[in-house]
């Protein structure tokens, strides 16, 4: 086939060809840049959806983990106080368990959670004034005896750091109870402490 086109207007029609396959590259380019982006931007989304959902989950099942083990605890916690009730009348015929029990039971709030409970019963040598001096230059005799008391030692936890430190006080106004100590870690956590405890029982009418 002839071309009878004039030349000029032959580079018209190559410039024009040339102008569309380059219009044709840019444009199929410009499409697949833009399919890109799309992309991108839905698997940004889609991981964040998943990331925040798993932190999500995360959190819920820690906080439900965390909200049984303290329900478990609780529960141990109710069995154990219903046993040392069950401990008490158990100990009727033993004057300083019973006397014991007597006193501490209502020294318990409800905001305390008994896990362990054990005492022992001691003696220790105590020296008494038996006779004052009566007249100047003379000694007063003293004299020794045996003093029965009660070793005990408690573990459990409590709703809050304020709630123990209570606990502490109203154990330290009580006249039988004496050398009460609390381990340091009893003080670590502001929130449901776990505390361990060892305390004297001497009841006032035995001192």
């Amino acid at each position: 086939m002839i071309n009878l086109l004039p030349p000029q207007d032959k580079q018209e029609l190559k410039r024009e060809v040339i102008f569309r396959k380059v219009f044709a590259i840019f444009f199929s380019h410009f499409v697949c840049l833009l399919i890109l982006v799309g992309a991108l931007g839905f698997l940004s989304a889609f991981l964040s959806s998943k990331a925040a959902s798993f932190q999500e989950a995360a959190t819920q099942k820690a906080q439900q983990l965390q909200s049984a083990r303290f329900q478990a605890f609780k529960n141990d916690a109710v069995s154990l106080n219903g046993s040392l009730n069950k401990l008490q009348a158990f100990w009727q015929s033993q004057i300083k368990v019973s006397s014991f029990l007597e006193r501490f039971i209502p020294l318990v709030s409800s905001n305390l959670y008994l896990t362990d409970l054990s005492f022992n019963l001691s003696s220790k040598k105590v020296s008494v004034v038996k006779n004052v001096a009566s007249a100047p230059g003379e000694a007063a005799s003293n004299d020794s005896i045996q003093l029965i008391f009660a070793g005990i030692h408690l573990d459990g936890t409590a709703d809050s750091r304020e709630n123990l430190y209570e606990f502490k006080k109203v154990l330290e106004r009580q006249a039988d109870f004496s050398d009460i100590y609390f381990s340091p870690y009893s003080w670590s956590n502001a929130q449901y402490p776990d505390f361990s405890l060892n305390l004297s029982f001497i009841p006032v009418n035995n001192k």
